[in-house]
């Protein structure tokens, strides 16, 4: 009689999956953080800056919305775009801090958040006057079409974008 006999070694293959596994968890992991990133950068540089109040009230939050009154930094007018970029570089640092993991956090909630008194004012452009130096038709001349909704409106590109400069 013969007989063929061979021995696979399942605890190999098992391995090679769970380290596709990791891979693709860490991989997932960075991609949800960066698109993340990217969306807060893009509303935050977007907030119009008068005073500078409204840009400088994002704030990053891991859990619930975090119980805050509004900063008041002074007016600092005429700062414009360099401040606007600068906070939104800020905050980009505080969602590099923050530790996200899609996979063992599945109710954690990640965002960020804004109560300056006026914010919903700039968003929907609910300006009492129609017109001013920057304001047409009651809407912000800076941000026209708001800074949350029209990058909200983005998200699924910004992730896409991100899952393309991972496969490179």
């Amino acid at each position: 009689m013969i007989t063929l006999e061979t021995n696979i070694d399942i605890n190999s293959w098992a391995q090679k999956v769970l380290d596709k596994i990791d891979d693709f968890k860490y991989t997932t992991n960075i991609i949800i953080k960066n698109s993340f990133s990217d969306l807060a950068f893009n509303m935050v540089a977007e907030t119009p800056v008068d005073t500078g109040t409204a840009v400088a009230n994002w704030v990053v939050f891991k859990g619930s919305s975090p119980d805050y009154t509004h900063f008041n930094y002074g007016d600092i007018s005429g700062v414009g775009e360099d401040y606007a970029n600068a906070v939104a570089k800020n905050i980009v640092q505080q969602i590099d801090a923050l530790e996200i993991n899609v996979f063992k956090a599945k109710n954690t909630r990640f965002g960020i958040v804004n109560n300056t008194e006026y914010i919903l004012t700039l968003e929907n452009g609910l300006y009492p006057w129609a017109n001013s130096e920057n304001v047409i038709n009651h809407y912000s001349t800076q941000a026209p079409e708001g800074m949350v909704k029209i990058n909200l409106l983005n998200k699924d590109e910004i992730i896409q974008t991100n899952i393309a400069k991972r496969k490179k």
